[in-house]
């Protein structure tokens, strides 16, 4: 791996720390790993096998900051670099250090905000609804999987340039309320939302935006995924797909039981048969009782933007 991790391209070696995490939490599961297996009738080579003989694929991406972040972070840092000797040019002295301080706003999966360069936001986007369409294309179509073992992605948010403070719990959860503020979580809505389905946003007008889901969750886009691993800062969350086409088997989940940082209280897992569906269709009411709260005890108010309708606190 040396070779990636020294290239000139940061992603590279951003990818090669992420499968190196991985491959340490799978050893300290106690599951036999084997590095880079061969796909039967594929040239594909999957980052891991883990478990033996009941095998499952493993396949690892590392979150990376979005081309558009990127693209507005070294604008910003070009306007302060200069304003800054602009600064000194006026100062005419060179008798004392200077230190230039830019503090940027970071959307790891895009920002909805305007931009004097790229123009106004596609109209219903969010920092919210873009979180969630980028973890549901994380790795479509599953082109490293073996049609005949399961298939598990391994999603790492532990860049410390893209994820400084990690991703938050609530994100694993269909909605989450704190001092006043109701919002959904990305990662439970990439994955269990369903076309149609509402989410609910919090802006800093102190608003809460209801939108519509666009598009289905990625375990309801197909069968083939087994499961995703979120491997963030302080945590491992599993969490199982309702209905694949081959579940991961009862050694892997109980192994990631083992894993020091592994977070049974937010993972959503086939403990007993049909358990993940029945779970996920009870959050989902849950999730729908807390809109029509909303919208019953809130009043409704035109949202300009056409990201969604806004309601203010009464």
């Amino acid at each position: 791996m040396k070779p990636r991790l020294i290239a000139s391209d940061y992603s590279e070696a951003s990818s090669v720390l992420a499968e190196v995490r991985a491959y340490g939490t799978l050893l300290e599961s106690g599951l036999m790993v084997q590095p880079e297996p061969t796909v039967n009738g594929k040239s594909v080579r999957p980052d891991f096998a883990v478990g033996g003989d009941n095998s499952v694929i493993v396949e690892v991406h590392a979150r990376q900051l979005e081309s558009s972040e990127k693209t507005r972070f070294i604008k910003e840092d070009a306007k302060s670099q200069k304003r800054h000797c602009e600064f000194l040019a006026l100062t005419n002295s060179t008798d004392w250090l200077s230190i230039r301080v830019t503090e940027h706003e970071v959307a790891p999966f895009g920002a909805n905000w305007l931009d004097e360069d790229s123009g106004p936001c596609k109209p219903g986007d969010s920092v919210l609804t873009n979180a969630v369409a980028k973890i549901v294309g994380t790795k479509g179509g599953e082109k490293q999987a073996d049609p005949a073992k399961p298939f598990v992605l391994w999603l790492d948010f532990q860049d410390p340039t893209v994820f400084p403070f990690g991703l938050d719990d609530v994100q694993f959860t269909p909605i989450w309320a704190h001092r006043g503020s109701v919002e959904s979580g990305a990662v439970w809505m990439a994955l269990y939302g369903r076309k149609g389905d509402q989410l609910v946003e919090m802006t800093g007008s102190s608003q809460h935006h209801i939108r519509t889901l666009q598009h289905e969750g990625r375990f309801y886009q197909t069968k083939r995924l087994s499961a995703i691993v979120f491997s963030t800062i302080e945590s491992v969350v599993l969490m199982e797909h309702p209905d694949p086409d081959i579940p991961v088997p009862s050694s892997f989940r109980a192994a990631m039981l083992r894993t020091p940082k592994f977070r049974l209280d937010l993972s959503i897992c086939e403990w007993q048969p049909s358990l993940v569906k029945q779970r996920t269709l009870i959050e989902r009411e849950a999730l729908n009782g807390v809109i029509n709260a909303i919208y019953s005890n809130e009043q409704c108010t035109s949202d300009a933007s056409g990201g969604g309708i806004a309601y203010n606190h009464c």
